[in-house]
């Protein structure tokens, strides 16, 4: 476990070193509520903005959990060639996490079944 004393610090750790998200903690958990403004504002071209922005709403991270926001994020990510995002997506499909059950989907969407 890798422990983050401040938001960029998450973000430049996750990015370059490729780390999981449950593989970070903040050292106060009221920056991950920092760490959710951050990734509204500055989006950019990042798909791994959007994973980040996804997996907080997927874990409840400084955020109440919400499978269906996390969805809306994990889907632009995939759109912008997230591998992370498209696993993500197939576990949510497979496990009807935000949305109907629907196999046909998580066989398209989901090359691995990897998702704790």
């Amino acid at each position: 476990m890798f422990e983050c004393d401040t938001v960029d610090e998450f973000i430049e750790y996750y990015i370059s070193q490729q780390a999981t998200f449950l593989e970070l903690e903040f050292n106060d958990d009221k920056l991950y509520t920092s760490l959710i403004k951050i990734l509204k504002k500055n989006k950019n071209n990042y798909y791994e903005y959007y994973d980040l922005l996804a997996m907080c709403y997927f874990y409840g991270k400084g955020v109440s959990l919400d499978y269906k926001e996390a969805l809306t994020y994990f889907k632009k990510s995939v759109k912008m060639g997230s591998s992370v995002g498209k696993r993500y997506l197939g576990h949510m499909y497979e496990s009807g996490l935000g949305v109907e059950l629907d196999r046909k989907s998580t066989r398209l969407n989901s090359s691995h079944r990897c998702i704790s």
